[in-house]
């Protein structure tokens, strides 16, 4: 703001107050947020107030070790499936408590979105090359062992996408700083 005595009115409390009173909001026209710092403070309290008195309370230990018990099940949108609700993540802000896909098809859904952001590869693309190397990872031929499944190795400085991997082998290419020669070295180390 170029003025020093610039005003906003607080879209919550309806008082005009300084710009300083005010948070920063990249997105908005004015780069303010609409209410003012104690408007927001307040409205948080209230907010986490009501939230550990609702669900989340709703939700605790007993709640997940009956469900638990009981092998309630629940079926997935995407996959169709019902299933153990075992196979969900807990989520005590949902309604019943655990979240609306199964693991396997939460980890699917955000690995997209996220390869897409991170490496520009499209979902056809990400599942071609996963069916060329059988659903394993293309060094060390294993299934995914962790929740994030397998994910895309790529050249450091040119940014082309080599293949799938899992997590450790990624890894230990990453630490050996995807060269060849200290590949070689730590082969000939451990023979």
């Amino acid at each position: 703001m170029s003025k020093t005595n610039s005003t906003k009115r607080c879209s919550r409390c309806k008082d005009v107050k300084d710009v300083s009173k005010f948070a920063r909001a990249k997105r908005s026209r004015d780069g303010l947020q609409p209410w003012c710092s104690e408007c927001y403070s307040a409205y948080r309290r209230e907010h986490e107030t009501h939230y550990r008195t609702g669900l989340k309370a709703k939700h605790d230990v007993n709640f997940y070790q009956q469900a638990y018990l009981e092998s309630r099940s629940k079926q997935c949108p995407e996959c169709g499936q019902a299933k153990s609700v075992k196979e969900f993540y807990k989520r005590k802000c949902n309604s019943d408590g655990f979240a609306t896909y199964c693991r396997l098809c939460e980890i699917k859904k955000v690995g997209r979105s996220r390869r897409g952001r991170k490496y520009g590869i499209s979902p056809n693309e990400y599942d071609r090359l996963l069916l060329k190397q059988d659903e394993r990872c293309a060094i060390c031929k294993r299934l995914p062992y962790t929740k994030k499944g397998l994910v895309v190795d790529h050249c450091h400085k040119t940014g082309t996408i080599r293949g799938i991997l899992c997590s450790r082998c990624n890894s230990a290419l990453g630490l050996l700083d995807d060269s060849p020669l200290l590949l070689e070295r730590a082969l000939s180390y451990l023979s």
